[in-house]
């Protein structure tokens, strides 16, 4: 971020000294994530500035501008959560809270190198709510599965679903996303520096693409999910009361 305080009231003090370092120069990096940020030089000139030079980045196509940070998030009319799966990459669990047509956002989990097995009993300390509605990663179906089938402490499963996936189904729900007021607790720490980066691609000529930047957007997909989804599944509902 080209605005942050590091830059403004830290740099400049005489007893401080700047090291600028790369992805290059971390020895424990996996290979997986190197290459992942090598191909950011092809695909989004900004991206590589910031992830693969280590340079300042510019507030260039950020997709969400609709949000703002909060001190705690409130009791709500109805709490979703989206789930996003890693194992290099971070696992997100992000708890979705509806509240007078605007949106709250709190990361519970937030954590790489987790197996199901470490996952669920996370999950069943963080998501108090029975039977709340659950939007996970449709890749891995399979994870789906086992999370659906975990005997939690209150004997109640996981109401969890594939999250909507298909032909513009990421641009759809990112318009859904940002049709609603966003409101991030100061604890989210990885989801708010995620959505400052959250970027459209943008070709050679700097021309706007349709399509986002597919890196460091975990905690972005863990909040589409189930925004995106929760819009189908009531429209559905509202569809068969109508047909009845």
């Amino acid at each position: 971020d080209e605005h942050h305080w590091i830059y403004e009231k830290i740099n400049p003090q005489k007893d401080c000294t700047f090291i600028h370092s790369t992805y290059l120069d971390n020895p424990f990096l996996e290979s997986e994530v190197k290459l992942e940020i090598e191909k950011l030089r092809a695909e989004d000139e900004n991206y590589w500035r910031i992830y693969g030079l280590g340079e300042i980045g510019k507030r260039k196509s950020i997709i969400y501008t609709n949000w703002d940070i909060v001190d705690d998030f409130p009791a709500c009319d109805e709490v979703l959560y989206g789930l996003d799966f890693g194992f290099n990459h971070p696992t997100v669990l992000i708890a979705i809270g509806f509240k007078d047509e605007e949106v709250f956002i709190d990361e519970r989990i937030y954590q790489s190198g987790l197996t199901n097995s470490e996952l669920m009993p996370m999950m069943d300390d963080q998501i108090t709510e029975d039977y709340a509605e659950i939007y996970a990663d449709s890749e891995d179906p399979q994870r789906i599965e086992e999370i659906s089938q975990y005997i939690r402490n209150s004997k109640k499963p996981f109401n969890v679903h594939p999250a909507v996936k298909g032909k513009d189904s990421v641009r759809e729900g990112i318009d859904r996303v940002k049709s609603v007021k966003l409101h991030i607790t100061r604890r989210s720490v990885n989801t708010l520096s995620e959505i400052k980066v959250y970027k459209w691609k943008e070709d050679k000529n700097g021309n706007v693409l349709d399509e986002p930047v597919k890196f460091h957007d975990d905690a972005m997909d863990a909040i589409r999910y189930p925004i995106f989804c929760h819009g189908i599944a009531m429209r559905e509902r509202f569809s068969v009361v109508m047909e009845v």
